[in-house]
């Protein structure tokens, strides 16, 4: 390939939360779950909480930075059930990502929550899994960086059947193994 450059690719890695929160229709709970998700001040896009990692940071160092900066709450509203990696190849951007999605379950936070002060997300605001699908449906104008986020949300409104509540109790059992896992990084 002769008179052609080659193009030079990049790597970055993020971390990032899916959280969950049981629905409550009628006051009470129905074993089901919505997806809590922020909506970004600078332009109005849905993401979930996430963010590239600074050099020497671990995942959970990453999103608990991140978790300040965009909503201003304390880390301890979050009860995180598992952890994921992901990796994603952006073509159009020569990049790859190599991502960690942890999961977790949101508590003590009335929703929807508007951050005070100067964070990067206007709102945290629950989707049952009717406006997931919407949200996912209209990616391409509603959901920031789609080609990243869209992969995992589908998989997110594949939990959410009618079998999440036995997802989100299998979930709930999962916090056992990743307990240890997380404490040593602390």
């Amino acid at each position: 390939m002769l008179g052609q450059e080659r193009r030079r690719w990049s790597a970055t890695t993020s971390a990032g939360v899916i959280l969950l929160v049981p629905a409550m229709p009628d006051g009470k709970l129905d074993g089901s779950v919505h997806v809590v998700l922020g909506v970004r001040a600078k332009d109005h896009l849905v993401s979930p909480i996430a963010g590239g990692m600074e050099k020497g940071e671990t995942p959970l160092q990453c999103l608990q930075r991140e978790w300040g900066e965009e909503t201003g709450l304390p880390f301890d509203r979050i009860d995180l059930l598992s952890q994921r990696p992901y990796t994603a190849v952006l073509p159009e951007r020569e990049k790859t990502t190599i991502g960690f999605v942890f999961f977790g379950q949101l508590k003590y936070v009335d929703l929807p929550y508007n951050p005070r002060g100067n964070t990067e997300i206007l709102q945290l605001r629950r989707f049952p899994d009717r406006d997931l699908r919407e949200l996912l449906e209209n990616s391409g104008r509603c959901l920031f960086r789609p080609n990243l986020n869209y992969p995992i949300l589908e998989t997110v409104l594949s939990m959410m059947s009618p079998w999440s509540g036995i997802k989100l109790h299998l979930l709930e059992n999962a916090r056992e193994g990743i307990a240890k896992h997380l404490s040593e990084e602390i």
